[in-house]
């Protein structure tokens, strides 16, 4: 994993992103194969930044950190369990909160921009 200074940039059209497979188990429909890179960490591990991809496919995911995020390219659907039903794609911004679970739909390969903050150090 390459993590970058604190204050930096990046061309996230050619950053190489390592496979982030999800639990089968969670798999509900489809193949969706998952990649990502965490591009910066915080000292204390409880704050990283990154992009993350993922092809079709329809998966459950609970969050683990509060997650903020920009669609790079690619459109999802996010049922959120008891919430709303939120529609992203290009250009779009999203937040999540910490302990949220929801049904993932990604209708065309999706590619984000995350920063995800949590109370203990992520493991990814």
């Amino acid at each position: 994993m390459t993590t970058y200074p604190a204050a930096a940039s990046i061309a996230i059209a050619t950053m190489p992103l390592e496979p982030w497979p999800i639990d089968p188990a969670s798999i509900l429909a489809g193949q969706p194969a998952a990649a990502g890179s965490v591009v910066s960490r915080s000292k204390d591990g409880c704050v990283l930044r990154g992009l993350w991809d993922c092809t079709p496919g329809r998966f459950r995911w609970e969050w683990t950190y509060d997650e903020t995020l920009v669609v790079l390219y690619g459109r999802a659907r996010v049922q959120v369990d008891g919430g709303p039903l939120v529609e992203i794609g290009p250009g779009d911004f999203a937040w999540f909160e910490r302990g949220q679970k929801a049904t993932w739909e990604t209708i065309e390969h999706l590619r984000k921009a995350f920063h995800a903050l949590s109370p203990t150090p992520l493991p990814f």
